[in-house]
């Protein structure tokens, strides 16, 4: 009976840690869905975002292109550039617009900021993306450049102008960075919820520049990116503050994980009481109630099942107390359950062998020995057993002592 409660123990624990691991796997499975769908949304609005940033930039800000096009027709009529220049700044927050005839500034305006005048200065004296026009023949957008004396952060859109299919020279446009940013401030979702991050791969030493961040400080290594390249690479990074997974979604995991636990806590529960309700019905069936021994249905049961699960030799053992019904009358009832009771401490006692014992009738007993024990050793076994189950009792004012055989 001990073996057969730790066994219903051990199970009842292999079902517990086999439960909380499923819950475990099942949690991790949701959360791992719920931040690979707020990814995929976020990722469907990036792209969005990203395609209409990029357009923005390359067109419809980009008034370098706009005066290229205008003055391809006579690109030296340095006048027709002037009052498109003109136009431009005073309309678009441009601060400067130039215009290059192979490495040599033809024409600008404003002539000068802050004393220094641009007319007559070459390419040597800008940044290297003013080179890269010549070398790509398409726009280059250029941010943060500096320039006055105050070291504004600009950004620069420079655009070739082709004559025949040679290069013939190119025109510069620096425009305010806050004014940029403002026109491209497509909504992405909720600001205090999203962090965002817009930069760009610096063309003159291959750093990453910042152009815009949002909150300080962020991490954003495991942020979403999406890049386009004009022609230097440009990245939109964005990540929810509170990380991929959701609070609400979070509460919505935990209360899963507790409604699971509850509901396997109670199944398991239940499990628990129908195998106790089993046992208890196999004790009726299988137990003598005075002694606490195997009854002969029991007895007869447990030691086929132990034939079958283990293939041991054996020895079966008939035990017969003569005249226990008068002996037990003579006595009462009260000490017929303390002999019966202290009956199978007193064999455990002396067999030390694994072994089986059984009450197949009112002074019948049986003991299975698992032992592969000779003749002799079984005899030493019966003749101390035959003294173990002597009831001594008192009748007539004095001992008896009946015969087992």
């Amino acid at each position: 009976m001990k073996n057969k409660t730790r066994k219903t123990k051990i199970c009842v624990a292999a079902a517990a840690v086999m439960i909380c691991v499923m819950i475990a796997a099942a949690a991790l499975a949701m959360r791992n869905y719920c931040i690979q769908q707020n990814k995929y949304v976020s990722a469907v609005q990036l792209n969005a975002y990203a395609e209409i940033l990029e357009t923005k930039l390359r067109h419809q800000l980009n008034y370098a292109d706009e005066i290229a096009g205008a003055v391809s027709a006579d690109p030296s009529d340095t006048e027709h550039f002037l009052n498109m220049a003109e136009r431009v700044v005073e309309d678009s927050h441009a601060a400067l617009a130039l215009l290059f005839k192979g490495k040599d500034v033809l024409a600008a305006y404003p002539a000068e900021i802050d004393g220094v005048r641009y007319e007559g200065t070459d390419i040597s004296d800008y940044p290297y993306a003013f080179t890269m026009v010549n070398l790509v023949n398409e726009s280059v957008i250029e941010c943060p450049i500096l320039l006055g004396a105050d070291g504004k952060e600009y950004f620069l859109f420079l655009e070739p102008i082709m004559q025949d299919g040679i290069f013939w020279g190119q025109v510069a446009v620096y425009l305010e960075k806050e004014m940029v940013l403002a026109e491209v401030a497509v909504d992405t979702g909720d600001n205090e919820t999203s962090a965002f991050e817009f930069w760009h791969i610096n063309t003159n030493n291959g750093n990453k520049d910042v152009i815009a961040v949002s909150p300080e400080g962020f991490d954003f290594s495991h942020g979403i990116s999406r890049s386009f390249y004009l022609p230097g690479q440009w990245t939109v990074t964005v990540m929810p503050r509170e990380g991929w997974l959701k609070q609400e979604q979070k509460m919505m995991i935990a209360a899963a994980v507790v409604i699971a636990g509850i509901l396997s806590a109670t199944l398991l529960a239940c499990l628990v009481k129908i195998s106790q309700c089993r046992n208890t019905l196999r004790q009726i069936n299988f137990i003598d109630r005075q002694s606490g021994l195997y009854n002969k249905i029991g007895f007869v049961h447990e030691l086929t099942k132990k034939i079958k699960e283990q293939d041991q030799p054996f020895a079966l053992l008939y035990f017969v107390i003569d005249d226990f019904n008068r002996i037990a009358q003579i006595c009462g009832n009260g000490e017929q359950e303390r002999y019966l009771q202290n009956l199978k401490y007193g064999i455990a006692n002396f067999i030390t062998s694994e072994h089986m014992i059984g009450r197949v009738g009112e002074g019948n007993f049986m003991v299975a020995v698992f032992d592969d024990a000779d003749e002799g050793a079984l005899m030493d076994i019966c003749q101390g057993l035959s003294i173990e189950l002597i009831w001594k009792f008192n009748a007539d004012k004095k001992k008896n002592f009946p015969n087992v055989g």
